[in-house]
C-alpha cells in the first residue's frame, strides 16, 4: 500500500511547487522571479496543504482502496492458482508413479502367469506321455499274455488231436498190416483229416 502511497504525495509535492511558482508569479506582476516553497503567504500554504490531504484522502477512499483490494484480490487469486497449479502437478506426478508401478506388477503377473502356464504345459505333456507308455506297456503284455494263451491252447489242441490221431492210427495198425501203399495212404488220410480239423 505504502508503494502506492510515496508517487502520491511525489505527484502532491509537485503540485503544490507549481501553486506556489504560480502564486510568486501573479504577485510580481508577470514576471519571472525566484519563488521559494517557504516564502509567501502561509495562509495559502496551509489551504493547498489541505486541499491535497482531502484529495488524497478523497482518491485513497474511492480510488486507490478498491484500486488496492483488487490488486490483493488479484494477487491472491494468482497465489490460489499456483498453489493448485503445484498441487495438481504433485498428484498428477504421484498418479504417474503408481500408474508405473501398477504397469510393472501387471507386466510381472503377466510373466508369472506365463511361466506358470508353460510349466503346467510340460507338466501335463510329461503326464500324458507317461500315461501313454504305461498303456502302451499295458497293451503290448496283454498282447503277449494273449499270444502265449492261444499258443498253449493250440499246442494243447494239437497235442490231444495228435493222441486221437495217433490212437486211431495204432488201432488201424494194428487191425491189419500195411503195405508201403496202404501207409502212405493213411499218413495222408491223416493229415488230411488234422489240416480240416485246424481250419
Amino acid at each position: 500500500m505504502f508503494r502506492l502511497i510515496k508517487p502520491i504525495w511525489l505527484w502532491g509535492g509537485c503540485l503544490l511547487v507549481l501553486s506556489r511558482a504560480a502564486v510568486g508569479a501573479d504577485e510580481h506582476g508577470g514576471e519571472t522571479a525566484q519563488v521559494s516553497v517557504f516564502s509567501g503567504d502561509m495562509v495559502l500554504s496551509v489551504l493547498t496543504l489541505v486541499v491535497f490531504v482531502i484529495l488524497l484522502a478523497v482518491l485513497f477512499k474511492f480510488a486507490w482502496k478498491p484500486l488496492l483490494a483488487n490488486l490483493q484480490q488479484r494477487e491472491d487469486n494468482i497465489r490460489r492458482a499456483i498453489e493448485s497449479a503445484d498441487a495438481a502437478q504433485a498428484e498428477a506426478k504421484a498418479s504417474m508413479e503408481e500408474y508405473k508401478n501398477k504397469l510393472a506388477e501387471a507386466r510381472r503377473q503377466a510373466q508369472e502367469m506365463v511361466a506358470q502356464a508353460q510349466r503346467d504345459a510340460e507338466t501335463t505333456a510329461k503326464k500324458l506321455e507317461e500315461a501313454a507308455q504305461a498303456q502302451a506297456e499295458q497293451l503290448r503284455r496283454q498282447a503277449q499274455d494273449d499270444i502265449a494263451r492261444s499258443t498253449q491252447q493250440a499246442l494243447e489242441a494239437l497235442q490231444a488231436r495228435t493222441a486221437d490221431l495217433a490212437a486211431d492210427l495204432a488201432g488201424k495198425v494194428l487191425k491189419r498190416t500195411l503195405n508201403d501203399e496202404e501207409h502212405r495212404d493213411l499218413i495222408r488220410q491223416s493229415l488230411s483229416e488234422m489240416q480240416k480239423q485246424s481250419e
